[in-house]
């Protein structure tokens, strides 16, 4: 996710487009025109178009990770009481906390281990109790990119958001605004967790709707894969026919003069 703004801006100035009929199909009409044109300054055929190859992700029960589930005595955790941690503890086992999904689930473990360690400050607890206490966070921390792998990988609203089939256009940028915290965010919380690093609560649930329905980062990929795929098609027409266009003088520069107006009128890089 990093630099995603920039690649995005970026990509949005190279394909933005005017209307709503059918965009993506206007940008690979654009590829094979620019492909046509230079085969037929070449005198050539036309290559076929690259075949396209859709940005997806492996189904979820091959990137879930089965995470092991901490127990702790209900005498124990009740000394949690005056700490906030028993009533977290109690919510999540609640029915509703069985059955959270993976942003809520993932929010759930900062806020655990959060408490956990401002428990640990509490004068009321036990030393047994806080030396169980310690050895838990302890725990929840080393399975926290297996809880966020599970929610980037498992979570509809990401792999809406990871996934896609169609070029980016300017429309989608409208939303930028709204989406790139959410970016940012999630960003920032995978580099701490891979550092090892505290993360503070930061409800990533809040996010959540924002990523479902503001979709950039496949489109993004998509685009990104799919220019590469055209340009690296186009390229091995040019080097195959390099010899055809000679620039030597008093030799007809016709054909170099009609490559050089395609290059300077269709060039879509």
């Amino acid at each position: 996710m990093r630099k995603l703004a920039t690649n995005i801006f970026v990509l949005t100035s190279l394909f933005i487009l005017s209307g709503c009929d059918s965009p993506s199909q206007k940008i690979e009409a654009s590829f094979e025109d620019y492909l046509q044109r230079l085969s037929n300054v070449l005198e050539v055929d036309a290559p076929e178009p690259p075949a396209t190859t859709s940005i997806s992700l492996p189904a979820k029960r091959e990137l879930m990770h089965d995470i092991p589930s901490i127990t702790m005595g209900l005498l124990d955790s009740y000394q949690l009481k005056a700490c906030g941690l028993f009533h977290l503890i109690a919510e999540k086992n609640s029915s509703l906390g069985k059955v959270q999904d993976k942003f809520r689930n993932f929010d759930y473990q900062l806020n655990f281990i959060d408490t956990a360690y401002q428990c640990l400050s509490d004068e009321s607890i036990s030393s047994e109790v806080a030396s169980e206490l310690n050895r838990v966070a302890a725990l929840k921390q080393s399975q926290l990119m297996l809880h966020f792998e599970n929610m980037v990988f498992g979570d509809d609203a990401m792999r809406n958001q990871l996934q896609s089939s169609r070029w980016l256009i300017e429309e989608d940028t409208w939303n930028l605004g709204t989406l790139l915290p959410a970016l940012t965010a999630i960003n920032k919380t995978h580099i701490l967790i891979a550092n090892t690093a505290p993360v503070d609560p930061i409800n990533v649930t809040q996010y959540q709707e924002s990523l479902d329905k503001i979709r950039l980062i496949g489109e993004l990929n998509f685009s990104l894969l799919r220019s590469s795929q055209w340009l690296e098609r186009i390229t091995i027409l040019l080097n195959a026919n390099d010899a055809q266009v000679i620039c030597r003088q008093n030799r007809d520069s016709t054909k170099f003069r009609y490559l050089r107006n395609v290059f300077n009128n269709n060039y879509i890089g």
